[in-house]
């Protein structure tokens, strides 16, 4: 019943949050990315997290850094709820689901980069670049938009070697999920479930001027499949 009594409330939220003052036009929610946002408000009011590992560059703590978060795309549901306007700008597709994902996020007030490995690349490289230049933390799924899943493709890698910015890795593992069938094996949390993510170590790049170098990049993937568990 709870949960019920709760529903006018967290659209009553939804709907207040478009008149705060905000960088970018804000996307509607559609039906898909509603019923996603919605489920999500109530169920994450029974997540438990857990936060391990590297505590000095918890993106709560890196803000104004200019840093660059990466975790898988499974796990973006997750990630964007747990550090909810703590002031990242996440990169997501021009693609429809990432309309969608775009639009839940801004609802859990995150900035948006769009582009992505396979559309409007170079665009979202020199705008993620910019804007880690000017200090702003930013949010990459390395294997994303469409796969294939947990390999990292050379987005990240490069956006870290044309800025010199370092690579914070959100490990996540889940006690209680529901795992789509989806490219990805999208990762919904069960009611009660307990998330534990792990900040790992910053990986650095070599800073260049242009993100050409195959040998590089190639390590630099590695690295991040590594601390991500691939």
């Amino acid at each position: 019943m709870k949960y019920i009594l709760a529903v006018p409330l967290l659209f009553k939220n939804a709907m207040l949050s478009q008149n705060k003052k905000i960088s970018e036009k804000l996307i509607p929610l559609d039906p898909v990315s509603g019923a996603i946002w919605l489920l999500a408000s109530i169920l994450s009011t029974t997540w438990r997290y857990r936060f391990t590992g590297s505590m000095q560059h918890n993106p709560f703590k890196l803000t104004g850094q200019g840093v660059i978060f990466c975790f898988w795309h499974c796990h973006i549901l997750i990630i964007g709820h747990a550090f909810r306007g703590c002031g990242v700008k996440a990169m997501v597709s021009q693609s429809r689901d990432g309309e969608r994902i775009g639009a839940i996020a801004q609802r859990w007030r995150h900035g948006l980069i769009r582009g992505s490995s396979s559309t409007s690349a170079v665009a979202a490289l020199r705008e993620g670049a910019r804007e880690l230049g000017e200090g702003r933390n930013i949010a990459i799924t390395p294997d994303g938009p469409r796969g294939p899943r947990r390999v990292a493709k050379d987005g990240c890698a490069q956006i870290a070697q044309l800025s010199g910015a370092p690579i914070i890795p959100l490990r996540v593992d889940c006690s209680r999920q529901w795992t789509l069938d989806s490219w990805d094996k999208f990762v919904v949390p069960k009611v009660g479930a307990r998330i534990t993510i792990s900040i790992g170590a910053p990986i650095l790049a070599r800073t260049t001027q242009a993100a050409d170098t195959a040998g590089v990049t190639l390590a630099l993937n590695r690295e991040i499949e590594n601390a991500l568990g691939a």
